[in-house]
């Protein structure tokens, strides 16, 4: 579930969703604006269609690993990590 294995994409791997969100994460947004960066980008290719549940899921990763904050209901990179 959190790496692409047998069973699981590299597409549909929470690591592959958050890569992904990263992707979208150009400027500070709230969860809403940031949801519909995705969307677009998963519309745009040719990729796996990943609900609300795993980006959500990838968005608590990336705050874990410390990649993204949040803060006044906005999310942005983590000055550390970049």
């Amino acid at each position: 579930m959190l790496l692409p294995g047998k069973h699981i994409s590299a597409e549909r791997s929470v690591l592959g969703v958050a890569s992904r969100i990263l992707e979208c994460l150009d400027t500070p947004s709230s969860v809403g604006e940031l949801w519909n960066r995705f969307q677009a980008l998963q519309s745009g290719e040719k990729r796996v269609l990943v609900g609300f549940d795993w980006f959500v899921l990838a968005l608590c990763a990336l705050f874990a690993l410390g990649r993204v904050s949040y803060s006044s209901m906005i999310i942005q990179r983590s000055l550390n990590g970049d």
